[in-house]
């Protein structure tokens, strides 16, 4: 039996395509020295030559001839360029953070950082790139409903990532030319004074100001559950007092609500820790 890989949506990243990414965000007047290694950034696994083959369902199989007009099978995936981008990426947030909120100490940097580079986020600004217009996957893989192909999020951000390992490695290594790049496709899609906003983790803040300052952990009490407002109200406890209630569509938010109540009932500076009325 035949394995046949070759997809017909799979199309060239040609140079114009990579200039025209990088010209629109912060990079106009940079060169590209090797297209491949931004080609090489957008083959999945799934579309690399490969010892042996097998069909979808695990049959052995021989590789069927690629079609005249369609892209053949390539010599290497996205991996390696990931690997360097995941790490460039990181790097290039902390740096953008930390240079954006001076005043900010590590946890809170930590972990905003975490919710900039999260899967999601970045499959998205892929799509935003139309980095998934390029990638590079098999036809079983673009077609298979469970896969979910060009539109999985994850491996979106997985070709973000390596097109950002492309870009450090053409680059020569200059952090300067790859954390522009960076610094504008966040500037340019997303609102980050309002996802660190609401990436703030209020429940741990409120656990250590309640160890400082009790030497106790806080207690959650569920005070409702109604499905129909898709709504749960949960108190927080120290000592047996309520500090903070909060409401929301899961018990974790409604949990964090309370605790950003809590931390507002005590004070910013944590002087003082008097119960709120709660009844």
């Amino acid at each position: 039996m035949d394995y046949f890989p070759y997809n017909p949506a799979n199309r060239i990243f040609t140079e114009a395509d990579i200039h025209r990414i990088l010209r629109t965000h912060g990079l106009p007047h940079y060169r590209v020295t090797n297209r491949k290694l931004f080609q090489t950034a957008m083959v999945h696994t799934t579309y690399v030559r490969r010892a042996t083959y097998t069909t979808p369902d695990g049959n052995p199989a021989n590789l069927a001839p690629c079609p005249a007009g369609m892209m053949p099978l390539q010599d290497e995936s996205y991996e390696c360029l990931e690997f360097e981008g995941d790490a460039v990426l990181g790097c290039c947030v902390a740096t953008y953070l930390r240079h954006k909120f001076p005043e900010k100490k590590q946890g809170f940097l930590t972990d905003a950082r975490k919710e900039l580079v999260n899967n999601d986020r970045i499959g998205d600004l892929s799509k935003k790139l139309g980095l998934d217009r390029f990638y590079v996957i098999s036809r079983n893989n673009e077609e298979s409903v469970a896969i979910r192909g060009r539109t999985n999020t994850k491996k979106l951000g997985d070709i973000f990532e390596a097109f950002l390992g492309a870009l450090w490695t053409d680059c020569g290594n200059r952090f300067n030319i790859v954390s522009t790049f960076v610094n504008t496709v966040l500037e340019t899609y997303l609102d980050v004074d309002e996802i660190v906003a609401s990436a703030t983790n209020f429940k741990d803040l409120f656990q250590k100001y309640s160890q400082r300052e009790f030497k106790t952990t806080p207690v959650y009490e569920m005070r409702s559950n109604d499905p129909k407002k898709n709504e749960i109200v949960v108190a927080v406890f120290v000592a047996g007092k309520v500090y903070g209630i909060g409401a929301g569509s899961t018990r974790k938010k409604a949990e964090q609500l309370a605790c950003k109540e809590a931390l507002a009932n005590v004070g910013d500076a944590g002087s003082e820790h008097e119960p709120c009325d709660h009844t």
